[in-house]
């Protein structure tokens, strides 16, 4: 059987990334010190998914769920909190560690008269926003023409001025950059690098490493709840969703980073809406390929180019690259997936259709014969699932199951 045109074998994969460098020991326990002082923090779960591992003919699916995140629906904020700290430092010349508390940075920034500046199509917006109201200054969002009514308005009642461009979600961040530069005191804080602008997606990237090292920190005790012998057993697949490519630079670095000490290197599986695959487009180009896009309810993964930035390690980590339609994608919304807790209790987990769309993914990877055999899915394998958003609301797509 040959693979779905909606799966590509990436040639470029590597079991290593040829020109990463990897967030310090120190740096690591930096990032975390800085989540766990922000309100309402807390570690999201990693969930036991058995009946999904039997259907698949693998020996765990585990769910990272991020469905409320520091009082947010989204892991966003993990890349965003850490971009605006880092930023708001560097204007101000200062080092991020030891740590500057927030209070310290929020009464310079006022007095600078600041204004945090982000282009979105909802998560990412949202978390900047709620940044900019915990240093009490001055916010504005741009987002595509696509963006939903609520979801704007959940960006408004963070305080945020919100101003939607006539066009998709490269028009917003070229107007937001525009806008931002011709702002005293303006400060962009962008997930997407793109010519003259490239640290601060690094920082944010830096941000997600958070939840990758929760996975680490948790995957001994899931096996314990589930009564099974954790010597030998580790994570050998992950999948993840991609946007402009931060969360994915994040996950592919820490998969070649683990990799390196294996005799069996951790797979990576990229998911994206089939309107919005500018990574599969790229990667089977060879090359960083701008796409035009269409909305999708996968919002926070429509986009049209790959973050420079993230694109080298991208190239070499991805080892499958899978689209998935909005159909198929509300199906899983809507199905009920059951996780299984300590002592043989039981309950549902909530996802997203960004979250969602990596669950078809899986499925559609461990259908494919030759594409199963790639990425060496068999009985043994434990595949960490990455559902970054907890349910919403959107459109139910008109045509279902594609």
């Amino acid at each position: 059987m040959s693979p779905s045109t909606d799966m590509f074998i990436n040639p470029h994969a590597s079991a290593h990334l040829s020109a990463s460098t990897p967030t310090t020991a120190s740096d690591r326990e930096t990032i975390k010190q800085f989540h766990h002082n922000l309100p309402d923090f807390n570690v999201t779960p990693l969930l036991n998914v058995p009946t999904l591992a039997q259907q698949l003919n693998v020996n765990r699916v585990l769910v990272k769920a991020e469905s409320s995140r520091l009082g947010l629906p989204a892991f966003k904020i993990l890349g965003a909190s850490w971009g605006v700290y880092r930023s708001v430092c560097a204007f101000f010349e200062l080092a991020p560690a030891p740590l500057v508390p927030l209070s310290d940075l929020g009464r310079k920034a006022r007095d600078a008269d600041m204004t945090l500046f982000a282009a979105t199509d909802g998560n990412h917006g949202r978390a900047v926003a709620r940044m900019a109201r915990l240093l009490g200054v001055k916010c504005a969002i741009f987002a595509p023409k696509g963006m939903y009514p609520w979801t704007q308005q959940f960006i408004k009642d963070e305080g945020a001025e919100v101003v939607v461009v006539g066009g998709d979600y490269d028009a917003a961040v070229a107007e937001c950059w525009r806008v931002c530069c011709d702002t005293k005191g303006g400060l962009m804080v962008q997930d997407n690098a793109f010519e003259g602008y490239g640290v601060v997606p690094g920082w944010i990237s830096e941000g997600y490493g958070t939840m990758m090292a929760e996975v680490d920190e948790q995957f001994d005790e899931v096996l314990k709840d589930a009564k099974e012998d954790v010597d030998g057993k580790e994570i050998t697949h992950v999948v993840t969703p991609i946007g402009v490519g931060s969360l994915g630079n994040a996950v592919v670095k820490w998969a070649k980073t683990i990799s390196a000490s294996r005799k069996r290197p951790l797979k990576v599986v990229a998911v994206e809406p089939e309107t919005a695959a500018c990574l599969n487009a790229s990667l089977r180009a060879g090359r960083n390929t701008t796409i035009g896009t269409e909305d999708t309810i996968m919002s926070g993964m429509c986009c049209g180019t790959v973050s420079p930035i993230a694109w080298q390690a991208l190239k070499e980590g991805v080892d499958v690259s899978v689209t998935v339609g909005d159909g198929e994608c509300h199906e899983m919304v809507l199905e009920v997936v059951k996780v299984e807790l300590r002592d043989e209790e039981q309950r549902e987990v909530e996802v997203g259709p960004c979250g969602a769309g990596c669950l078809v993914g899986l499925k559609k990877v461990c259908g494919d014969e030759k594409v199963r055999k790639v990425l060496g899915l068999d009985g043994d394998s434990v595949v960490v699932v990455l559902s970054t958003e907890g349910k919403r609301e959107y459109p139910v797509p008109e045509r279902l199951g594609t």
